[in-house]
Parts: C-alpha cells; sequence; structure tokens
C-alpha cells in the first residue's frame, strides 16, 4: 500500500510508534532502559478472532491512533 500509487499520498510522514522485535531488539531496549536482563524468551501466540465483530475490535484496538 505505501508504494501504491492509489494510496501513498496517504502515507506521507507516516510514523508507526509499534514495534514487535525478535529478542535482540528487547534486549537492547532493556539494557538501554538500566534493567538487567538474565532470560529473555519470546513466545507465538496464535491470534484467534471471534468472526467480524472480533476482527474490528482489533482493528479498533490496534490501529486507533490512525482511524
Amino acid at each position: 500500500m505505501l508504494e501504491n500509487e492509489k494510496w501513498s499520498s496517504s502515507f506521507k510522514n507516516f510514523v508507526f510508534p509499534y514495534g514487535l522485535y525478535v529478542t535482540g531488539g528487547y534486549d537492547k531496549l532493556l539494557k538501554y532502559a538500566d534493567f538487567s536482563v538474565k532470560r529473555l524468551q519470546m513466545h507465538s501466540k496464535d491470534m484467534s478472532l471471534e468472526g467480524e465483530k472480533g476482527l474490528f475490535a482489533w482493528i479498533a484496538s490496534t490501529w486507533l491512533p490512525y482511524i
């Protein structure tokens, strides 16, 4: 979408303040914030939504700053 001519103008100066990192990314952030990291693990999680209402609720909670 960002490169699509139809939509690209909607994303000029777009900043996405959220991040999903691998353990190395969180490790750096925690150390930067003066945390002492003894163990860091990632756990996968399946995202299951309850139909159309669940999808809309997820979009509203995740993309709230943009809608």
